[in-house]
């Protein structure tokens, strides 16, 4: 599962985005060897641009796995609490990238992608953002509370990373309004463009497919760290926690087929 692809369940799609169906398979649908022969992350060609998939690729799936522990038999608000703070330090890694590599590497792909291109469009994001603020919190007042509280700091911790990778800047969403070139796009269609710049394949899957995917990718993110050098990340958050942590839980949650 080394490919620089994320596969990620499908959508079918209701009147509104409270209507539609994320789809998560009972049986497992990805084979292990899948993706072995494309492409992989490049992080000697094109360290910048891998980092800032890999990170959005781990994201993807940390945010899937959540909404999955946020619903029907698979509810586990403490499991969800856990993926939302490792997604928190997968944004620690995603500072690495500096704020030229960033002007120079990144942000001109994206921009000439689509213009305004903006993480606004994530279907996954958005639909998070929907289940965390629509949670019924009588049954565990604390641990939604908990969780609430985690999604919050990541809110600050997104807004931190974007400050440091534009510092004093405008994203590309807020250039293009600005300049009064923006089109009503519909929101499907702006979902379809942020799933082609990250390669990310619709298909079935099941959480076991997730969780796969997730450890071989955190074990890829983890390697470059080890790479790059802890001292390079002058936080308080430990990579170390999360591989130990945040791995173990997966290690354990992952039934191998």
């Amino acid at each position: 599962m080394k490919t620089r692809l994320v596969t990620l369940p499908e959508i079918s799609r209701g009147d509104t985005i409270f209507n539609d169906k994320y789809i998560l398979s009972d049986t497992d649908c990805l084979s292990e060897s899948e993706g072995e022969s494309t492409y992989l992350y490049d992080f000697e060609t094109h360290a910048s641009w891998n980092r800032w998939l890999i990170s959005h690729h781990c994201s993807f799936l940390l945010w899937s796995l959540t909404i999955f522990s946020l619903e029907g038999s698979h509810k586990s608000i403490s499991n969800a609490t856990k993926y939302i703070n490792c997604y928190s330090e997968i944004l620690m890694y995603t500072r690495v990238i500096t704020p030229e590599q960033y002007k120079s590497e990144i942000r001109p792909f994206m921009s000439s992608f689509w213009p305004g291109f903006s993480a606004l469009w994530s279907y996954e994001f958005q639909r998070l953002k929907l289940y965390i603020n629509h949670l019924d919190s009588s049954s565990d007042p604390q641990g939604v509370e908990m969780l609430k509280s985690a999604f919050r700091f990541c809110h600050g911790n997104h807004m931190e990373t974007a400050k440091t990778l534009v510092p004093g800047g405008r994203s590309l969403l807020s250039n293009i309004k600005k300049s009064g070139k923006s089109i009503n796009t519909p929101k499907a269609e702006l979902n379809y463009v942020y799933d082609c710049l990250f390669l990310i394949k619709r298909s079935q899957a099941s959480m076991n497919d997730l969780l796969i995917q997730l450890d071989s990718k955190l074990d890829i993110l983890l390697s470059d760290v080890a790479v790059i050098g802890a001292d390079k990340f002058n936080t308080d958050f430990l990579f170390s926690k999360m591989l130990l942590n945040i791995s173990h839980h997966i290690k354990n949650e992952v039934v191998l087929v």
